[in-house]
């Protein structure tokens, strides 16, 4: 039986800044399904159905077994409705990206867990079956990239000690996976930007056990250089991020360890070489998920920090010179991803969470960028739930 949950939010108050987050009671949609989905464990956005705002993509398991894959259609107004919920067989599914798989001209997308899977968009934003990839390979780590530039998104994807692409052959198949490098020690994060102005995007992944952030420039036609390392001194980093944070046109790097509890800026000096790392935080607690936005429209990049249960800006006061860290609110619990877009199309973007959490914790939430110069947020409008305690009926 589906149902149609309201969720109350009670008043509470979070000092951000000089911006004051409140939370009135207020009725908001929530997702009530006739799957279990809570706990959700990944997403991203992407206009699913060609309508031209954004849509979200989840991803959901029950005890870290059977995954469940559900899209939630923006309205337009910054409110969602439920479209397609499927339910897989992958076995302990872990993360999510979408991408144009067929060059068809609407967004797929693929899941990595024990194995990889993908999904093709049939239109409109009707999903088809399930296609398993029988790569040899899985894992958490991955990203869409047309490595090649043969106009395919291909799967690049570190594990273990190695950097690995997967070749797209445009027909919803991939090669099996031929090794890019195999000098990581548990390779951990990876993520394509252009690192060095050539306006080739290259690969830069953290590397665990020994500390280490490495790059590969990407030198086109599937052809990288060896690794460079960044930084040999970030202790067991797993997330990074890339942004440009002082203004110099080129992309800064984030870094974070959830084992040391500590957050870093590198600065990219714009041909491939970098400063050495700056500590920007040391008491955000197991930092799990990092993003960047203006948020205070200041025109510079601020840094955001998932830990649970909170989420904390860091602001860019310019010069390499950051904040404290501030609470921006203490309801993320097991945040698992951090991300901004602009859901409600007022030109402004909008801070994004997704969370792990239980039975009445876990879900989507959004937090509104009012426009005002120093106060980012406008939480006399709470964050709205958008999907939450996702519970068989």
């Amino acid at each position: 039986m589906k149902k149609t949950l309201f969720i109350l939010i009670s008043l509470c108050y979070n000092q951000f800044l000089s911006a004051q987050f409140s939370q009135p009671s207020q009725e908001l949609h929530s997702w009530w399904h006739s799957t279990q989905a809570y706990k959700a464990i990944d997403g991203t956005y992407g206009d699913m159905d060609g309508d031209g705002d954004f849509d979200f993509i989840f991803l959901s398991n029950n005890s870290g077994l059977n995954g469940h894959v559900g899209w939630l259609e923006n309205r337009g107004d910054g409110f969602f409705s439920p479209r397609e919920e499927l339910s897989h067989s992958m076995n302990i599914p872990k993360s999510l990206e979408l991408a144009d798989l067929d060059n068809d001209g609407d967004l797929d997308f693929v899941i990595s867990g024990e194995y990889f899977s993908c999904f093709e968009n049939a239109g409109n934003g009707a999903l088809g079956n399930e296609g398993g990839l029988d790569l040899g390979i899985g894992g958490t780590n991955f990203v869409m990239f047309d490595l090649d530039q043969d106009s395919y998104v291909d799967i690049v994807s570190s594990r273990g000690d190695s950097v690995v692409w997967c070749k797209n052959n445009g027909d919803l198949t991939f090669d099996l996976p031929l090794t890019l490098s195999s000098d990581l020690n548990n390779g951990k994060e990876i993520i394509i930007a252009d690192l060095n102005n050539d306006s080739q995007k290259d690969i830069l992944v953290a590397s665990f056990d020994d500390s280490t952030l490495y790059w590969y420039e990407n030198l086109g036609s599937g052809n990288f250089t060896s690794f460079q390392v960044v930084s040999s001194n970030l202790p067991q980093i797993e997330y990074i991020h890339t942004a440009d944070l002082d203004g110099d046109l080129d992309m800064d790097i984030i870094a974070a360890s959830k084992t040391d509890s500590t957050v870093y800026f590198i600065e990219n000096l714009g041909t491939g070489l970098f400063t050495p790392e700056i500590l920007v935080s040391n008491s955000t607690i197991a930092p799990s998920c990092l993003t960047s936005m203006d948020y205070g429209n200041d025109s510079d990049q601020d840094i955001f920090i998932g830990s649970h249960p909170n989420i904390y800006v860091i602001e860019n006061q310019g010069g390499n010179v950051f904040s404290l860290e501030e609470i921006v609110t203490n309801r993320a619990y097991l945040v698992k991803e951090i991300f901004s877009a602009d859901i409600n199309n007022d030109g402004l973007k909008e801070l994004i969470s997704i969370s792990k959490g239980g039975n009445t914790s876990s879900g989507i939430s959004w937090y509104e960028n009012n426009g005002v110069t120093g106060v980012s947020f406008e939480h006399t409008s709470p964050e709205l739930v958008i999907a939450s305690n996702c519970i068989r009926a």
